[in-house]
């Protein structure tokens, strides 16, 4: 029986395969597929012996997530988005809600919805807040910067690990065809002192 970790990856891998064949990419789907990114996060994130999605251990340990459950080929900015939409889901759907049925047809890719929550149409509280309000404004406002800085970390340390792992497996190639042209060319060697030893016996049967 599969654990609730799996249910939600093979899930995530179904509604992924619909959204990839799918021209209108719905949004229940997205969100089905970000709940089995969430599993995969804390999966990755157990695996790699910490608290938080990040370090090199998480990062290799997340790949190896999205390989298996064939979910990798998600271009990375979407899956970042969708990862930020995923922990802020509440208020997102509570913001989707008051759209119209157009506008929630229309809004469905990840980094799209989070740029437009974000920036235009998330609803404010007042055009002057006091200042307590003006405060725990400025501040959602950075921690969300905060949390895409920590998202775009995450993604270059996932491009080095990648380029890392490609570059030890070219070197060690590149090791092991050098090792068989070593050993060609001390064969080749070995033969030639009985190459030069039955020229003269020739010279002296015609003597």
């Amino acid at each position: 029986m599969k654990s609730a970790s799996d249910q939600l990856a093979h899930a995530a891998m179904l509604a992924w395969g619909r959204l990839k064949r799918s021209q209108s990419c719905m949004w229940s789907e997205w969100m089905t597929f970000g709940e089995g990114l969430l599993a995969g996060r804390r999966w990755a994130m157990h695996q790699a012996g910490t608290n938080k999605p990040e370090g090199k251990g998480y990062v290799l340990a997340f790949n190896e997530w999205l390989r298996r459950w064939k979910v990798h080929d998600l271009d990375k900015s979407d899956r970042a988005k969708l990862l930020q939409l995923m922990e802020e889901r509440p208020a997102v759907e509570e913001w989707r809600a008051s759209l119209t049925s157009q506008e929630q047809r229309e809004l469905n890719n990840p980094t799209v919805v989070w740029r437009r929550w974000k920036t235009l149409e998330r609803p404010r509280r007042s055009k002057s807040p006091p200042d307590g309000a003006r405060l725990r404004r400025t501040n959602e406002q950075l921690q969300a910067r905060v949390r895409e800085l920590e998202e775009r970390v995450r993604e270059l340390e996932e491009e080095l690990a990648a380029t890392r792992a490609n570059t030890v497996e070219t070197q060690e190639k590149n090791i092991r065809g050098g090792n068989f042209e070593n050993q060609s060319g001390s064969s080749a060697s070995e033969t030639r002192p009985e190459e030069a030893e039955s020229e003269p016996i020739l010279k002296m049967a015609e003597d």
